[in-house]
């Protein structure tokens, strides 16, 4: 019997990149390249030394008496993998990540626990295809040892390990080095949040509103780049020192300080510090009354430009100048609105809007009150809190009012363009939109963020790539901006850059719940539905109010076949959410279990509610189509595509293909040919096409084409087939081999979905 004990080890884990998705295109190669990767393994582990615990899927656990036997151990197995690669053909390539971590481990009964082993499988995953990854543990105990040099990764929040972790790679000598980044030039800047020294707690408002309109004074200079302030305010009370966080933000200039508020006087202390040496190139002290403070915020941009060496032309000082409110009980309500805005919750949304209003109440004429509230109301339709025609009729008009007031406003211009990208009618006004906020402000994030959508959504890919880059520079620290540049990656086939935007995101924020919907996709995409339950389960318990999470969660569900558990979650997200934008999920649920009236009861209920969610009306039209009501959803799908053809083509292009599944689904032949001929010819697809033809073909009886094209689905990783156990099919489809075989290369549970009965086919008419 295997005794148990405690020791010190040097611990390895590995694991073959890309495994499940081998196994999914051909199962049989990829058990034989298993096997074949085990057998190169083992003869490494055991010429250095290494004892074999355990393999866990397609990877191994083995441990090492000595951090410089595990690391040599994995620089021979690399090596090794790179010269075998070398010789095969590439469906027969392997690549690995192995991570390494010495640490304290209980080994029993032949098993390895503890935090040393937990810690070695947490930056596994963080290691490059085909490279190590290792703890600074190993580090300070090889660094001098081998003949590899190492590039460090920074410090990690690894999950369920209480402190951040400091991690290393081995750079390879068929890898580049990396450069030591120079130094950042002195005009990228960062102004940090001023601590508040008031008396009362509650004037942190103020000292957060006085760093953003330090932000945004500077920011309105071209010849300065400054980070933008949801990434400034992460180091409130922050122990970190200046050049550690100016190597975080990669800034070459800082600004610290503080704000004491008493009465109407205030008292502003700032330091200008150079991020290098740390030396201070400039301080100050202003004591003012309350009514200067926008004067106060001039005259403290001009002075940091100088001590920067910037040239203020006549044209500069004038952008320097921000418009003040008549009434200084204005400009703090507009502080106080900012506050809460930069929240993000419902509730704090909500508040900001309040307090916008109550600010232009007092100064009708302060242009930025007005930018806020566009922002506000636009926020509350995209994260679902407000019907989408009323709050973005509010938006508008907000917007348009702040652009009259001062047309040099940065943001109003941009909040009219997120107005206009929501409303999706009029994008090339969207985008000018942004260019114009751009070009006043060319360190505002949101609008080089927002632009970026545009030009993604308009099918400028590689454009909107660039786009989100600058705003990821302007603002790095922010959750929703590394969201998004995961998800263009993730579409432009660069998974592994966007599975690390989007942990990067959790480690900025660990409750961004948006990061977890993402990683869950790609885990579902992949067929890992285990990891993808993970992440979304995470997304409840971090944020259990949000509708998003439970229409994502249900969404799960129904691809599983979890029908009825689908339907309580997906009503859980309904009764949160204060639009329905989740009403098609829920309608595609009860579609999808044979409750089609209940489904067109409830989904035009909801259009009637709010009829600007395309995803309603396409549910709807396939629920209708399910009940004989062939008509109505023609028109309703016509209409739709009608609307999108110029700004939305990928959506009319959708409208358009789920015409085709209707009309085969109602039995008229002709016309859902000669809408699938026409799919074959569109050049901008949306992220169905497959899918719905594929339906389109079984419904019309052809069941070999219907067939290869949602096998074509599963290649190019379409959301839709993901439900494919639920989906309304005709009769006798289940029951086809094939049918089986993509549940199977979905990775998808094979028992039966429940309550879903097979539809019967129609009679087909081809006149």
């Amino acid at each position: 019997m295997e005794r148990t004990g405690r020791k010190l080890a040097a611990v390895m884990v590995t694991d073959i990149v890309g495994y499940t998705t081998m196994a999914q295109r051909d199962e049989a190669l990829a058990l034989e390249l298993l096997e074949e990767h085990r057998n190169l393994l083992r003869t490494r582990f055991a010429r250095h030394g290494g004892r074999e615990i355990k393999t866990m899927g397609d990877g191994f656990l083995v441990d090492f008496t000595s951090a410089l036997s595990a690391t040599e151990c994995t620089i021979d197995i690399q090596q090794s993998m790179r010269a075998r690669n070398a010789e095969a053909p590439e469906e027969r390539r392997v690549l690995l990540r192995i991570g390494i971590h010495v640490g304290d481990v209980i080994d029993q009964e032949g098993d390895l626990l503890g935090d040393g082993m937990n810690v070695a499988s947490r930056i596994e995953p963080l290691a490059q295809p085909g490279g190590v990854c290792v703890t600074a543990q190993v580090y300070e105990l090889v660094r001098n040892r081998i003949r590899l040099p190492f590039s460090s990764l920074g410090r990690r929040q690894l999950k369920h390990i209480g402190v951040p972790v400091a991690l290393y790679r081995l750079v390879f000598p068929w890898e580049e080095v990396p450069a030591a980044p120079a130094p950042a030039e002195p005009t990228r800047i960062a102004v940090l949040p001023l601590v508040n020294i008031s008396p009362s707690a509650e004037d942190a408002y103020f000292s957060d509103g006085m760093t953003g309109e330090l932000i945004y004074t500077l920011s309105r200079l071209p010849a300065l780049r400054v980070i933008a302030q949801t990434s400034a305010m992460k180091y409130r009370d922050s122990r970190k020192s200046v050049a550690e966080i100016a190597k975080e933000l990669n800034v070459g200039t800082v600004i610290e300080g503080s704000v004491r508020k008493a009465g109407s006087r205030v008292r502003i202390t700032l330091q200008l510090v150079d991020a290098e040496s740390e030396e201070y190139l400039w301080s100050e002290a202003y004591d003012r009354n309350l009514e200067d403070v926008f004067a106060l915020q001039e005259e403290i941009a001009q002075q940091v430009a100088q001590v920067l060496q910037v040239e203020l032309l006549g044209k500069e000082r004038s952008r320097v100048c921000v418009p003040p409110a008549a009434d200084v009980d204005a400009y703090m309500l507009y502080l106080q609105g900012r506050h809460f805005w930069n929240r993000r919750s419902e509730e704090g949304v909500r508040r900001a809007a309040e307090l916008f209003e109550q600010a232009i109440c007092l100064d009708d004429r302060y242009a930025p009150a007005y930018a806020g509230l566009a922002d506000a109301h636009a926020v509350l339709v995209n994260w679902g809190y407000a019907p989408k025609r009323d709050a973005l009729k509010e938006a508008r008009q907000a917007a348009e009012k702040a652009i009259a007031l001062d047309p040099s406003l940065a943001e109003a211009h941009a909040s009219l363009g997120l107005v206009l990208l929501e409303e999706a009618d009029d994008l090339a006004r969207a985008e000018e939109s942004f260019r114009r906020a751009t070009a006043l402000n060319p360190s505002y994030a949101p609008a080089h963020h927002w632009l970026a959508n545009v030009l993604h959504t308009t099918g400028r890919t590689e454009e909107g790539l660039q786009e989100i880059r600058k705003a990821l520079q302007l603002d790095p620290l922010s959750p929703t901006i590394a969201v998004v540049a995961g998800e263009f990656l993730y579409e432009a086939g660069r998974e592994d850059e966007a599975i690390s935007q989007w942990r990067r995101a959790l480690e900025i924020a660990p409750g961004f719940v948006r990061a977890r919907f993402s990683l869950a996709h790609a885990y579902q995409a992949a067929g890992d539905w285990e990891r993808a339950n993970e992440a979304l389960t995470q997304a409840l318990t971090a944020d259990p109010e949000a509708p998003t999470a439970h229409a994502e969660y249900g969404a799960h569900l129904l691809c599983l076949g979890r029908v009825e558990e689908a339907r309580a979650a997906l009503r859980r997200a309904a009764a949160r959410a204060h639009a329905p934008f989740s009403g098609h999920h829920l309608g595609l649920a009860l579609v999808c279990s044979g409750a089609e009236d209940t489904a067109r009861e409830m989904l035009a209920r909801a259009t009637e509610q709010d009829d600007d969610w395309p995803g309603l009306r396409l549910s709807l039209a396939v629920a209708g189509a399910l009940g004989g009501e062939r008509d109505r959803a023609v028109e309703s799908l016509q209409a739709l595509a009608n609307r999108y053809a110029g700004s939305l083509p990928r959506l009319a292009e959708a409208a358009h293909s789920i015409r085709g599944l209707v009309e085969a689904i109602t039995g008229n032949a002709q016309e859902a040919r000669a809408l699938v001929a026409r799919q074959a010819k569109a050049t901008m697809r949306s992220d169905t096409t497959n899918t719905v033809i594929g339906l389109t073909r079984l419904w019309l009886g052809d069941l070999d084409a219907g067939f290869d094209r949602l096998s074509e689905a599963v290649r190019e990783r379409e959301s839709m087939v993901r439900m494919l156990k639920v989906l309304p099919l005709p009769e006798g489809a289940r029951a086809d081999p094939r049918y089986t075989k993509l549940l199977r290369s979905l990775n998808l549970p094979l028992e039966e979905a429940e309550t879903r009965t097979p539809a019967a086919a129609p009679e087909v008419r081809e006149d």
